[in-house]
Protein backbone atom coordinates (compact mmCIF):
# COMPACT_ATOMS: atom_id res chain seq x y z
CA UNK A 1 0.00 0.00 0.00
CA UNK A 2 2.93 2.60 -0.04
CA UNK A 3 2.85 2.86 -3.91
CA UNK A 4 -0.94 3.80 -3.57
CA UNK A 5 -0.57 6.22 -0.88
CA UNK A 6 2.06 7.44 -2.60
CA UNK A 7 0.19 8.17 -5.76
CA UNK A 8 -2.21 9.78 -3.52
CA UNK A 9 -0.50 12.03 -1.51
CA UNK A 10 0.80 13.22 -5.63
CA UNK A 11 -2.71 13.28 -6.78
CA UNK A 12 -3.52 15.42 -4.10
CA UNK A 13 -0.35 17.74 -4.22
CA UNK A 14 -1.37 18.02 -8.08
CA UNK A 15 -4.97 18.98 -7.10
CA UNK A 16 -4.11 21.49 -4.59
CA UNK A 17 -1.58 23.12 -6.59
CA UNK A 18 -2.94 23.22 -9.98
CA UNK A 19 -4.32 26.62 -9.48
CA UNK A 20 -1.09 28.33 -8.10
CA UNK A 21 0.72 26.58 -11.59
CA UNK A 22 -1.75 27.95 -13.76
CA UNK A 23 -1.16 31.88 -11.93
CA UNK A 24 2.66 31.06 -11.68
CA UNK A 25 3.44 30.25 -15.46
CA UNK A 26 0.89 33.13 -16.73
CA UNK A 27 3.74 35.65 -14.25
CA UNK A 28 6.42 34.20 -16.25
CA UNK A 29 5.05 34.26 -19.47
CA UNK A 30 3.95 38.10 -19.00
CA UNK A 31 7.21 39.15 -17.10
CA UNK A 32 9.39 36.90 -20.02
CA UNK A 33 7.37 39.43 -22.73
CA UNK A 34 7.65 42.77 -20.97
CA UNK A 35 3.76 42.78 -19.84
CA UNK A 36 1.46 43.53 -17.31
CA UNK A 37 -0.53 41.26 -15.38
CA UNK A 38 -2.47 42.49 -12.36
CA UNK A 39 -5.95 41.31 -10.85
CA UNK A 40 -7.65 44.37 -11.93
CA UNK A 41 -8.31 43.84 -15.40
CA UNK A 42 -6.98 42.74 -18.42
CA UNK A 43 -3.65 44.55 -20.22
CA UNK A 44 -2.64 43.70 -23.54
CA UNK A 45 0.61 41.44 -24.01
CA UNK A 46 1.45 40.98 -27.68
CA UNK A 47 3.34 37.30 -28.11
CA UNK A 48 4.11 36.48 -31.77
CA UNK A 49 2.06 39.23 -33.32
CA UNK A 50 -1.16 38.07 -31.13
CA UNK A 51 -2.79 39.90 -27.91
CA UNK A 52 -2.81 37.14 -25.08
CA UNK A 53 -3.78 39.50 -22.53
CA UNK A 54 -7.25 37.67 -22.24
CA UNK A 55 -5.72 34.46 -21.64
CA UNK A 56 -2.86 35.49 -19.21
CA UNK A 57 -5.46 37.09 -17.28
CA UNK A 58 -7.35 34.48 -16.84
CA UNK A 59 -4.45 31.87 -16.54
CA UNK A 60 -3.78 34.45 -13.42
CA UNK A 61 -6.82 34.98 -11.52
CA UNK A 62 -7.10 30.67 -11.80
CA UNK A 63 -5.30 31.09 -8.64
CA UNK A 64 -8.14 32.05 -6.62
CA UNK A 65 -9.54 28.62 -7.11
CA UNK A 66 -7.04 27.06 -4.46
CA UNK A 67 -9.68 28.13 -2.62
CA UNK A 68 -11.47 25.44 -3.64
CA UNK A 69 -8.63 23.19 -4.54
CA UNK A 70 -6.94 23.02 -1.07
CA UNK A 71 -10.44 21.70 1.04
CA UNK A 72 -10.29 19.18 -2.16
CA UNK A 73 -6.65 18.28 -1.90
CA UNK A 74 -5.78 18.75 1.60
CA UNK A 75 -7.84 15.11 2.90
CA UNK A 76 -6.46 13.11 -0.29
CA UNK A 77 -3.40 13.78 1.19
CA UNK A 78 -4.13 12.99 4.51
CA UNK A 79 -5.16 9.44 3.38
CA UNK A 80 -2.04 9.41 1.43
CA UNK A 81 -0.12 9.63 4.23
CA UNK A 82 -1.88 7.29 6.14
CA UNK A 83 -1.86 4.71 3.98
CA UNK A 84 1.90 5.18 2.97
CA UNK A 85 2.50 4.91 6.94
CA UNK A 86 0.27 1.85 7.21
CA UNK A 87 2.02 0.45 4.44
CA UNK A 88 5.81 1.22 5.92
CA UNK A 89 4.76 -0.45 9.17
CA UNK A 90 3.41 -3.67 7.54
CA UNK A 91 6.52 -3.67 5.72
CA UNK A 92 8.45 -3.71 9.03
CA UNK A 93 6.34 -6.28 11.15
CA UNK A 94 6.56 -8.86 8.33
CA UNK A 95 10.45 -8.36 8.22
Amino acid sequence: MKIGGFLLILIGILIAAAPLASAMIAGSIAEANGCQLNEGGVNPCIIDGQDRGPLLSAMFLAGWYMIYTIPLGAPIILVGLILFVVGLFRKKKTS
